[in-house]
């Protein structure tokens, strides 16, 4: 998890807590409006900005991972388009992310082999023929 997304779930906290304080002062009938109000805004600022940072890409990758990877990206080839990570958007509307994986389509026999090409002329059923 990168430094970003931290920082987002640390805004996230703090404005749950601080939207949580504001609930909690509307239910007290003796409460400072100003607080309410202060406690509101700073409450959904944090939250938003904590979902900003959350939902962000990651800029690159992290310096643990990045020779390793540079490693295994040189003996394997390029990288594979279908090995994104599912964003949470993407995940809602549109259901989780297939992870199983398709075995490769059998390859064709040639023409001459068992059943494959047209049958020879003059044999089978399929009309033409005398009788």
């Amino acid at each position: 998890m990168g430094f970003k997304h931290r920082v987002g779930n640390f805004f996230l906290l703090c404005g749950t807590i601080g939207l949580l304080v504001f609930g909690a002062t509307v239910l007290v009938p003796t409460s400072d409006f100003t607080f309410t109000v202060t406690a509101f805004l700073v409450g959904a600022l944090l939250f938003g900005l904590g979902l900003n940072f959350r939902m962000s890409k990651p800029s690159g990758p992290a310096r643990e991972a990045a020779s390793g990877e540079a490693h295994l990206a040189a003996k394997s080839g390029p990288p594979h388009a279908g090995a994104q990570k599912q964003g949470l958007l993407n995940a809602i509307v549109k259901g989780p992310a297939n992870r199983k994986k398709t075995a490769p389509a059998p390859p064709k026999p040639p023409a001459g082999a068992l059943g494959g090409g047209r049958p020879p002329a003059g044999k089978g059923s399929a009309g033409g023929g005398k009788k």
